[in-house]
């Protein structure tokens, strides 16, 4: 016996949790979130199939400053 195919568009669950840094400044939740290079995040995304997406202050690393190291260290 099988199941018959599915109709229709696929439902996507979508869930936002949100945290409040205020409540505990000293917690890098973003640092322990998306861990070294983001590996952390990936690993949490393997295991459990869905996707993580962070967003706000911390978020994302700032290029400007990416850019004058590398720049730096190339001279």
């Amino acid at each position: 016996m099988s199941l018959p195919e599915p109709e229709g568009e696929p439902i996507i669950a979508q869930e936002k949790v949100y945290i409040s840094c205020k409540e505990h400044p000293e917690y890098n939740f973003v640092g322990r979130i998306l861990g070294p290079r983001g590996m952390t995040a990936k690993q949490l995304e393997q295991e459990t199939g869905c996707k993580i997406m962070v967003r706000g202050r911390g978020s994302m690393r700032d290029r400007r400053k990416g850019f004058s190291r590398a720049k730096i260290a190339a001279n």
